[in-house]
C-alpha cells in the first residue's frame, strides 16, 4: 500500500512540475526583466534601447532594466545572454555586428548566433551610406574604384573598428575590385565620422544618424546601401543602381535571448516590443536615425540571422580578418 501511495505521489509531483511552468509562461512577466545593450552608455543604440525599455515597463507593468555590457564588440553582452535563464527575463537589444559578424572573427568564435540565441524580434534597419571628402576627385562608387586602381595605396578609410559592418564592406570591396586602400579604425562610429569631417581620412562608412547634417559637413556621399533610395538621399544611387548589387547589406537592430526560451514566451516579448515600436515616440525616432521599420514575428527575425550568418561566412574566410 505504501508502494501504491508512493507512486501516486511521485505522478501527481511530476504532473504539477510540468503545470508550473505553464502557470509562469501565462504570468510572463511577473517579476523585472533585465535588457543587456552590448554597448557603453550613451551611443546611438543605448539611447534607442533605453526608450524602449520605458515603454516596455509602463506596458508590461514590470520594470525593464537596462544594463550596458560593452567588450569585444558585443560579445560580452551576447554571452551573458546566451548565459542566462531561457525563461525571457533577460533579453539584448544589439545588431547584425554584434550578432553576426563579431563571432565569425574569432577562432573558435565566442558564441554561434543560431544554436546559441532565440531571436525575439528584428527592430529596424538603419541607412548605411559610402561617405568621401568633398575634395576628392570620385562622386561614385564606379569613380572611387577607377581613381584607387590609378592609384593604389593613396587612398584610406575610417571605420568603428576592427570587424564592424564598416571595416568588412571596405575590405569585400578591397577584394571583389582588387583595389588598395588602407584601414583606419577609431573607437566607435561617431570619431570615424569625425575623422572624415575633419580631413584625416578619405572615405568613411556610416549610418545616417552618425552622419548628422549632411549638407553642412564637407563630405559627399559616393552611394548608399539600401533596397530603395532613402527619402533623405533622392539624388544618390543604390548599390543596385550602381551595378554592385552583390554587395548590398543591411544594418538591422533587434532583440534576442536565450536559446531555449519557450515560444508562448517569445510571443508575448515579439508583441509588446512590436508595439512599442508602433508608437509614434518610436516610429519617429526611428525616422530622425534614418531607419526603417521592420517588426517581424520571432521566426522571420531567426530567418534574416541566420540567412546573414550563412552569407557571411564564406565572405569573412575569404578576408581572413581576425579579431584585434
Amino acid at each position: 500500500m505504501k508502494h501504491r501511495l508512493s507512486i501516486v505521489a511521485v505522478l501527481f509531483a511530476t504532473a504539477a512540475s510540468a503545470v508550473l511552468p505553464a502557470r509562469a509562461q501565462e504570468g510572463f512577466p511577473n517579476k523585472p526583466i533585465r535588457l543587456i545593450i552590448p554597448t557603453s552608455p550613451g551611443g546611438g543604440s543605448d539611447i534607442m534601447g533605453r526608450q524602449i525599455a520605458a515603454i516596455l515597463s509602463n506596458n508590461l507593468g514590470q520594470p525593464v532594466v537596462v544594463d550596458n555590457r560593452p567588450g569585444a564588440t558585443g560579445a560580452v553582452g551576447l554571452n551573458a545572454t546566451r548565459n542566462a535563464a531561457p525563461d525571457g527575463y533577460t533579453i539584448a537589444f544589439t545588431n547584425v555586428s554584434q550578432v553576426v559578424h563579431a563571432p565569425l572573427l574569432s577562432s573558435p568564435p565566442p558564441f554561434d548566433p543560431v544554436r546559441d540565441l532565440d531571436a525575439v524580434q528584428m527592430t529596424y534597419n538603419t541607412l548605411l551610406a559610402l561617405n568621401a571628402q568633398a575634395s576628392q576627385p570620385y562622386r561614385t562608387l564606379k569613380e572611387l574604384i577607377d581613381y584607387a586602381r590609378a592609384n593604389p595605396g593613396k587612398i584610406n578609410y575610417a571605420s568603428a573598428g576592427t570587424g564592424t559592418v564598416a571595416h568588412l564592406w571596405m575590405e569585400f570591396l578591397k577584394k571583389r575590385h582588387n583595389i588598395q586602400m588602407t584601414h583606419i579604425p577609431y573607437k566607435g562610429s561617431g570619431p570615424a565620422w569625425q575623422a572624415l569631417v575633419a580631413g584625416e581620412v578619405n572615405l568613411n562608412v556610416a549610418e545616417t544618424v552618425t552622419m548628422g547634417s549632411i549638407a553642412g559637413a564637407p563630405t559627399r556621399v559616393l552611394v548608399q546601401f539600401g533596397e530603395q533610395r532613402s527619402p533623405r538621399l533622392p539624388n544618390v544611387q543604390t548599390l543596385r543602381e550602381a551595378g554592385f548589387a552583390e554587395m548590398r547589406t543591411d544594418f538591422w537592430l533587434g532583440f534576442v535571448t536565450a536559446k531555449g526560451t519557450p515560444a508562448p514566451i517569445l510571443k508575448k516579448l515579439n508583441d509588446e516590443i512590436n508595439k512599442a515600436m508602433a508608437t509614434p515616440q518610436m516610429r519617429d525616432r526611428v525616422a530622425s536615425a534614418g531607419g526603417d521599420l521592420v517588426n517581424t514575428d520571432s521566426a522571420g527575425a531567426a530567418a534574416i540571422i541566420a540567412n546573414d550568418y550563412k552569407t557571411w561566412v564564406p565572405i569573412i574566410k575569404e578576408l581572413g580578418i581576425k579579431a584585434e
